[in-house]
């Protein structure tokens, strides 16, 4: 939680500002006047400062549930049912902030969406589609996964040899692996988080920015289905398939690159900051001091170097909680034992009415939230369409601003044109199959 609302609210800025002053001794060489050039280059290689931080908050999110469920001691059966209740009933318009996917939270029925809008607070889509993995799958897996991997136990009982049964569900993350990188977008199988009913709401691609636009959804608004239900379903077990697989691909003794798994949390925190180090003329300026010609050998081998210079900067570990100072060690191991004692004398769950009314509410959440979902009329639709429609394209551009930083001409310099704001070639904001928009 605090790696995310740090990389959330103090490093934007402090990257923002770093690279717009090295950009600015790089484009003194430039003819074009240099601010407008200096906003778009920054606003393109930081398009996701405060975007990608979703992953810690959702996390922190699934860990304080779990610990509140050990703390009032409820089943995890009880806790997974509730968990895949919730994911699939939120699924359209109805479900409640934080529980509504992408693109329903651009809606203006989302109550913290200028919030969002604005930077001021992270966004949760992603919290009930990934949840199961979380809640559910972990009841399905033996204790030492990936030492023993389901079924190993019965399959060697009857006679079936251990690598014959580890081998078995490599083939399954292998086969489902190739199978991702060969199969067109709209089939079936495809696991792509712009159009799987697994992440998005039903009916409906991701959307990548405000305002809300019903293009983007086959009736103008998430709609519910048996089918799209099922599909749903056949991606959570596609996505659990592939995981047991991949622990059953995991080497099984430490090796020398064991290590490097340790790290791979600061290469997601530190990526998007340091994409300028990769995506910038600053690197073709040291290379050109190396080498002019592209294809020469020498300028291959500094390339190289440098890419290698930057992925260890990338993968330098945050130092590690024993330099911090000693009364605040002495506090956090205090609350630790607290929380140890408070979790061994938590009362059983039949001497608790609390934590039955608690899975009652919890319950009647998403049996309500199911219900107003299905049975939620077309009149309510129709009476929205107008909002949506009415939504002018100028929110787009601010959307892609990084609140400090805009992005190729201000808005002022569009409402002072006799001609209005000019229409990008990509409209409609750019629905599945964006990548190359994305990149």
């Amino acid at each position: 939680l605090f790696l995310g609302l740090g990389f959330f609210y103090i490093a934007p800025p402090l990257a923002a500002e770093t690279w717009r002053r090295a950009f600015k001794v790089e484009s003194a060489r430039w003819a074009q006047p240099i601010q407008a050039r200096l906003d778009q280059r920054l606003g393109a290689m930081l398009m996701h400062m405060r975007t990608y931080q979703w992953f810690f908050f959702t996390l922190s999110a699934y860990k304080a549930t779990a610990f509140f469920a050990r703390i009032v001691r409820f089943p995890p059966v009880i806790v997974a049912a509730a968990v895949l209740a919730l994911h699939f009933s939120c699924w359209g318009s109805a479900a409640p902030w934080p529980l509504m996917r992408n693109p329903v939270n651009y809606m203006p029925t989302n109550p913290m969406e200028s919030l969002e809008a604005s930077f001021k607070l992270p966004v949760f889509a992603k919290l009930t589609p990934l949840w199961p993995i979380y809640a559910v799958l972990p009841l399905l897996l033996p204790r030492d996964f990936p030492s023993s991997l389901p079924l190993q136990r019965q399959l060697m009982a009857l006679g079936v040899r251990m690598p014959l049964v580890r081998a078995w569900w490599a083939c399954c993350f292998i086969a489902c692996g190739i199978l991702q990188l060969y199969l067109p977008e709209t089939h079936y199988l495809n696991l792509k988080a712009d159009l799987s009913p697994m992440y998005i709401s039903y009916g409906c691609k991701e959307q990548y920015f405000r305002p809300f636009n019903p293009a983007g959804c086959n009736a103008g608004l998430p709609q519910w289905s048996a089918a799209a239900a099922m599909h749903d379903a056949v991606h959570l077990c596609m996505t659990a398939l592939m995981l047991i697989g991949f622990g059953a691909v995991m080497p099984r003794h430490a090796s020398v690159f064991s290590a490097a798994g340790g790290n791979t949390l600061f290469c997601y925190l530190l990526h998007v900051p340091l994409t300028p180090l990769i995506q910038s003329s600053l690197a073709l300026v040291f290379l050109d001091a190396i080498a002019v010609q592209p294809s020469s050998a020498l300028r291959a081998s500094a390339t190289l170097c440098y890419v290698l210079l930057v992925q260890l900067a990338l993968s330098r570990k945050l130092p590690e909680f024993s330099v911090a100072p000693a009364w605040l060690r002495s506090l956090l191991i205090h609350g630790r034992e607290r929380m140890n004692t408070t979790l061994q004398s938590a009362p059983t769950l039949r001497r608790r009415p609390l934590v039955i009314g608690a899975t009652a509410v919890l319950f009647s959440m998403a049996l309500g939230s199911l219900l107003l979902s299905y049975f939620s009329s077309p009149a309510r639709a129709e009476g929205m369409a107008p909002l949506y429609k009415s939504a002018d394209t100028s929110a787009h551009a601010s959307s892609l601003s990084l609140r400090g930083v805009a992005i190729a001409g201000s808005t002022e310099k569009h409402k002072r044109s006799p001609q209005g704001p000019k229409r990008s070639p990509h409209a409609h904001h750019g629905y599945g199959g964006g990548g190359a928009r994305r990149t």
